[in-house]
């Protein structure tokens, strides 16, 4: 009788460690198809914009904001909020793919995305809330 509750015993045992480790694969795939799909969703809303309004890539009128030409205008305040949308998708991009620069820019040119707005991530920060990580890698985007 004694055998017989050790195998039983052991059966539940290993039982519910496969079931433990099956559930957290899941979840973490889950997870990682959720959070994809908001960056996905993050990438388009920045496309939506640019489309929407096409001035905030226009070098000169990013040139122009820049040097503090375009103060206080609906203008300005919309390609803050734009920029704000870029660093914040970066960011999370690069904290999604673990700081991997490599993987990050198979998926995404954060590079190219960033780089034209360099001006407004140079810009002392209201409240700053970036990892250090992400700071050293968009640095290195703006150099």
């Amino acid at each position: 009788m004694g055998k017989e509750l050790l195998k039983i015993l052991i059966s539940v045992i290993i039982s519910s460690a496969v079931s433990y480790l099956l559930a957290l694969r899941t979840f973490d795939r889950q997870n990682f198809i959720e959070e994809k799909g908001r960056l996905d969703e993050l990438e388009n809303k920045i496309t939506d914009i640019n489309l929407q309004y096409p001035y905030l890539e226009d070098s000169s009128f990013i040139q122009r904001w820049n040097a503090g030409e375009i103060i206080k205008s609906d203008s300005s305040i919309r390609y803050l909020n734009y920029c704000n949308y870029i660093f914040n998708f970066a960011e999370s991009a690069l904290e999604f793919y673990k700081y991997d620069t490599v993987e990050s820019e198979k998926h995404y040119d954060l590079k190219a995305l960033v780089k034209p707005h360099c001006g407004w991530w140079k810009l002392p920060p209201i409240e700053d809330s970036t990892e250090d990580k992400s700071k050293k890698i968009i640095d290195s985007y703006c150099k």
